[in-house]
């Protein structure tokens, strides 16, 4: 599965945001109510951590762990294996690898490939899962979008928050 979007900024401020940034992911992504930093594992070459646990505003007690498993700052990629805990889904979790081109000097698209990980229920659902999957992700990208070019978060984060007591 494959998501894109444009972003009018130059790529080394996206790149900043995922991968500079890559814990607070709860600045810009809707779903999240608060991450913080994986500290068990190993840390892929030149990458700035670990990994992170995003926890999941619409499942309290759920969270993505997520850990970085290659990074290339000169390429601007990142790939990222994510396990859904404290989760009953059909979905276990996905690797993601995520791209930052630089298409101008103020223009940059973000490349979003993804690779679900299924549990046997998963396999019958996978229409329905891959539909949601894409786009939750492609949500994802509007919301970094947003976040990248005003440096406000996207309108969905902000309700979110709100609804979920969370001050921004």
């Amino acid at each position: 599965m494959t998501s894109k979007i444009t972003i009018t900024k130059p790529a080394a401020e996206v790149w900043h945001v995922l991968a500079d940034e890559f814990v607070p992911l709860e600045k810009w992504m809707a779903a999240i109510t608060h991450s913080e930093e994986k500290t068990d594992g190993v840390r892929a070459p030149g990458a700035p951590v670990i990994g992170r646990k995003a926890h999941i505003g619409a499942v309290p007690g759920s969270y993505m762990d997520e850990t970085i498993t290659s990074f290339d700052a000169d390429a601007m990629k990142l790939s990222v294996h994510t396990i859904l805990a404290n989760q009953s889904a059909p979905l276990k979790g996905f690797d993601y690898e995520v791209t930052v081109v630089s298409k101008s000097e103020n223009e940059s698209e973000v490349i979003w490939e993804s690779k679900p990980h299924l549990r046997p229920l998963g396999y019958l659902m996978y229409p329905v899962i891959a539909k949601g999957l894409n786009a939750g992700f492609y949500r994802g990208l509007e919301e970094l979008k947003c976040y990248v070019e005003t440096g406000t978060p996207h309108k969905r984060t902000l309700d979110n928050k709100a609804k979920w007591g969370i001050k921004v």
